[in-house]
């Protein structure tokens, strides 16, 4: 949506279908987060900024994939993680019990979650939108709940089920319809 209004391009109604569900989707994967009178707590607010911020990223990420070398955006990407993420060390310290252990598991996510991430994910948008990228993201939280599932004990419950179902739904709806060009 915001790329509609930066773009001042509609979305075709199978993409607004898709964003309708996928949205959906989360809210029901969230539902347990929120209590009983529909407050979101300070987490749920993160949550939501880092979404908004992401849908940023994506969009500028989109326009510069298809106008520069994915190599350098890839780059620049990698430099402002890093600077953000030094200096967000002012505002947040870590707090880790520093071990080899967890400089291993440092230097691995720096690398394959942050830096591969960012070169793959740079290359990939050149081919697609914004909107189908975010829809694909749109992903994390269920993945993220199969895991819980899986790894972590978590019941699955009926919201959970309905919340993931949507957002596949979701894609499917974007994904079935022809690209438009760029």
């Amino acid at each position: 949506m915001i790329s509609a209004c930066v773009y001042r391009r509609w979305p075709q109604l199978p993409e607004l279908i898709g964003i309708t569900l996928a949205t959906i989707g989360v809210v029901l994967l969230t539902i347990p987060s929120l209590d009983r009178n529909l407050h979101m707590n300070r987490g749920d607010l993160l949550t939501m900024g880092c979404a908004i911020a992401f849908a940023f990223q994506l969009l500028v990420l989109g326009y510069y994939s298809q106008r520069e070398r994915f190599e350098a955006v890839a780059l620049g990407q990698i430099a402002c993680a890093a600077i953000l993420s030094t200096v967000s060390l002012g505002i947040e310290p870590p707090r880790a019990i520093w071990s080899s252990r967890v400089i291993f598991a440092v230097v691995l996510t720096s690398l394959f979650a942050t830096a591969l991430a960012f070169v793959l994910q740079t290359w990939a948008q050149q081919y697609t939108t914004a909107t189908r990228t975010a829809l694909i993201f749109a992903l994390e939280p269920v993945f993220a709940l199969m895991t819980a599932v899986w790894a972590g004990g978590e019941k699955l419950t009926l919201a959970a089920v309905l919340g993931g179902g949507l957002i596949l739904t979701g894609i499917v709806a974007v994904e079935l319809k022809p690209a438009r060009s760029v």
